[in-house]
């Protein structure tokens, strides 16, 4: 967001004004941005209960190994 409004705001310290094309631009931009922000706050509020348990499963398989369960991230 912040490079979006920064040449916005280059455009209009050089030209005098931000052309209405990059208004838009910027606000389309700032506007995806907000709900990608919001809808990562959501997920990071609250996991789902399948996540949860999955994740329960991933800590509990490496606690038993005592390590990583895969031995090489490639080489299987």
């Amino acid at each position: 967001m912040a490079v979006v409004l920064s040449r916005c705001n280059y455009a209009q310290e050089k030209t005098g004004g931000c052309s209405a094309h990059d208004q838009k631009i910027a606000n389309l931009f700032c506007r995806q941005a907000a709900k990608r922000v919001n809808a990562n706050l959501d997920e990071a509020m609250g996991p789902s209960e399948r996540e949860m348990d999955l994740i329960a499963q991933i800590a509990g398989n490496v606690c038993e190994n005592g390590a990583m369960v895969q031995k090489h991230p490639v080489d299987l």
